[in-house]
């Protein structure tokens, strides 16, 4: 770890620590019970955002874990208590830490205060060009909380519309995916994204072509263009489902 990235997380600790009692014994049985399955887990979770402050330093200090599930429970359970200092300190922490791992869970973390304010925003945009697969899923699946919270900023949101356009076709699924649900849920797209869909009809992978159907389907007007595209792929794929969203895109809308 880096003397900068060090260096902050010693700081958050303190700020944190002081802002209520010294680190509560209870803190670490609760962290530890984050490990386990179904009811205690989510009990833990809820007790530990219950916690606020008093929390923080050990719930950061877990997302270094070796465990990742538990990793991934306490960037969860500090979205949940999402604070705005917490929230700019993760910001600053995300920017000065090397470790792609970390840079993700602060990631899920800022993704699951389930605020889309720029700042988280902009730092999400910048790790969907991430060279980790797992830091640019990270980045998709904040975004796409973001998309679906009324008090957001869609503006910088739609900005990254041509982003995640092009991760449709990520070399990892799980990112294809992420990218499709976040874009879905921006249903106000922009003209300029319609001829990178359209590309994407042409790919030989289904599930990219599914999901561009998808998405294209659902821009009205659809152009004329978007329309023979559709009606070639509908003609050509064996894959029911594209063949059936194809077909009910070309139903007579009811009034």
């Amino acid at each position: 770890m880096g003397t900068t990235a060090r260096t902050l997380i010693t700081a958050i600790a303190l700020v944190f620590s002081a802002c209520g009692a010294a680190q509560d014994e209870s803190v670490s049985d609760l962290i530890k019970k984050l490990g386990e399955d179904g009811v205690i887990k989510n009990k833990a979770m809820g007790a530990l955002a219950n916690l606020g402050d008093r929390a923080v330093p050990q719930l950061i200090e877990t997302l270094q874990s070796k465990d990742e599930s538990l990793a991934l429970r306490a960037a969860y359970t500090l979205g949940m208590i999402g604070t705005e200092e917490l929230k700019a300190q993760l910001r600053e922490l995300y920017q000065n830490h090397p470790k792609d791992e970390w840079r993700k869970f602060i990631l899920v973390a800022l993704g699951v205060s389930a605020r889309g304010e720029e700042e988280n925003i902009l730092l999400a945009a910048d790790a969907l060009n991430d060279k980790n697969p797992s830091v640019r899923y990270a980045a998709t699946e904040a975004i796409s909380v973001y998309a679906e919270t009324t008090a957001s900023d869609l503006e910088a949101l739609r900005k990254n519309l041509n982003t995640m356009a092009d991760l449709l076709k990520d070399e990892d699924p799980r990112v294809r995916e992420s990218a499709y649900n976040a874009l879905e849920k921006l249903t106000d797209f922009e003209l300029p994204i319609v001829p990178k869909l359209a590309a994407l009809l042409d790919d030989t992978r289904e599930d990219i072509q599914l999901n561009a159907a998808i998405l294209l389907v659902n821009i009205k007007p659809i152009s004329e263009g978007v329309k023979q595209k559709l009606l070639t792929l509908k003609g050509t794929t064996k894959n029911k489902r594209i063949k059936e969203i194809i077909t009910k895109s070309e139903e007579p809308t009811k009034k």
